[in-house]
């Protein structure tokens, strides 16, 4: 929730369209000089105050209901019915401390997600409040306007549960006349039933493993700085004016003099352990992603 950096690309954007970054104490207190690596000890001491939470619990919020996702996913324009979902609840979790990194849980309670769909809300979350930028300008995204919303490392991502709420009920209804010992009655496919063992695996398999990941790559301040360093259109949506200018707007067809290039690394959310897949790991961190042009069947069977 730190803002960007002075003097980095997107922190010179804010200002020339007339959005001077929130100033914040971390980067009054520090070298300006500084390397990377000592930015980054830096801010794993960093501690979220109680009014940048609530920040970020109130953008939270605009994503609650049914809207257009479509600058939320890939290969979708505005006219396509599919963009609409409904977001049930959104969560914002107290933020915990594991060793010296300091984390915030985010929770996202919806019917079905589109392609890369959580991963650039996060991402839109995250930049929206570390940039000043209103909640407001969420509803900007939901309209027919095109931009780009780069996505947030797959790191940390993790599905809870599916909730088969409307089987449920289905089944319910069908088995009123039925017997549990007959052939046709149907359970009910409940997950919360098994919350006790999930909760345990992810404690001690998936939880531990990501925390390890973070610390040894600093992936999301990686991903933050490669932000940071962007200074073209593609992001003058983040703005204290809560409005997505024209020169961020993606025309279909027209090529963009300087978009942001996303990296396959951020993609990632294993850690290389020998010295072949680090080697590998160094040639996809300076790779750039190229999405692939995917037609509808095919993004409707990797969406869930």
């Amino acid at each position: 929730m730190i803002p960007p950096k002075p003097g980095s690309g997107l922190h010179q954007n804010l200002q020339q369209n007339g959005t001077e970054p929130p100033a914040h104490p971390f980067w009054a207190t520090g070298d300006p000089e500084a390397d990377t690596s000592v930015d980054l000890r830096r801010k794993r001491d960093y501690r979220m105050p109680p009014d940048a939470l609530e920040s970020l619990r109130a953008t939270a919020c605009k994503f609650a209901g049914s809207h257009n996702f479509h600058n939320f996913t890939f290969g979708r324009e505005f006219r396509d019915r599919s963009c609409f979902r409904f977001m049930k609840e959104i969560s914002v979790a107290d933020p915990v401390v594991f060793g010296d990194t300091e984390w915030v849980s985010v929770m996202f309670h919806g019917q079905s997600f589109m392609l890369h769909q959580i991963r650039k809300m996060m991402s839109a979350l995250v930049l929206t409040c570390r940039t000043g930028s209103p909640p407001e300008i969420m509803d900007e995204l939901y309209g027919p306007r095109m931009v780009f919303v780069p996505k947030m490392p797959a790191l940390g991502l993790l599905l809870e549960y599916p909730i088969f709420e409307t089987y449920k009920q289905k089944i319910a209804k069908f088995n009123e006349k039925l017997d549990p010992s007959e052939t046709d009655y149907r359970l009910p496919i409940d997950f919360e039933a098994h919350r006790e063992q999930l909760d345990k695996f992810k404690e001690k398999c998936i939880y531990p493993r990501m925390r390890e990941i973070e610390s040894e790559v600093g992936l999301f301040d990686s991903w933050m700085r490669s932000i940071d360093s962007y200074s073209g259109n593609d992001l003058l949506w983040l703005n204290s004016k809560g409005i997505v200018p024209g020169a961020a707007v993606i025309q279909k067809g027209v090529r963009r003099a300087d978009p942001f290039k996303e990296r396959k690394h951020f993609d990632s959310t294993g850690y290389p352990t020998t010295t072949a897949e680090k080697s590998m790991s160094v040639a996809d961190e300076e790779a750039e992603e190229e999405e692939e042009a995917l037609d509808k069947a095919k993004l409707e069977d990797m969406e869930g």
